[in-house]
């Protein structure tokens, strides 16, 4: 192999005889076209995410927003009773939060990944299911 660098003419030969060799194998005519769907396929599920993520946290930091208005105004009672509602059904709260989760997440991402794939008409499985 060759360590000093290459005049311009055999750079030249070199690059007429790859391109005219037979690489020995084929790329297929639809690479392109997959490998877009499946950018846009991440796009979509990012695109999906972040909004998820920015809906949960608009809902988070409002609740924050109000306990503290709640606790800064004086209502230091109130605040004491919710949290000690909180603590009293914890098990409960938590399976109502978990159900609440699942339900917004099908309803955020798997729904709305399925509606757009179909209306895109992206050539995936869960294209073919409807």
């Amino acid at each position: 192999m060759k360590t000093e660098p290459y005049s311009n003419t055999e750079m030249n030969a070199l690059i007429r005889e790859a391109l005219g060799s037979d690489p020995g194998y084929k790329i297929p005519s639809s690479l392109a076209e997959a490998t877009i769907r499946k950018i846009e396929r991440r796009l979509m599920w990012r695109e999906l995410v972040i909004e998820l993520s920015a809906k949960t946290g608009i809902v988070a930091g409002s609740l924050g927003i109000l306990t503290g208005v709640l606790y800064w105004m004086g209502q230091n009672q109130l605040v004491k009773q919710i949290i000690g509602f909180g603590m009293k059904y914890k098990q409960l709260i938590v399976v109502l939060l978990a159900s609440v989760f699942v339900i917004v997440l099908f309803d955020q991402l798997i729904f709305k990944y399925i509606n757009r794939i179909k209306s895109n008409g992206l050539n995936t499985k869960l294209s073919r299911i409807g």
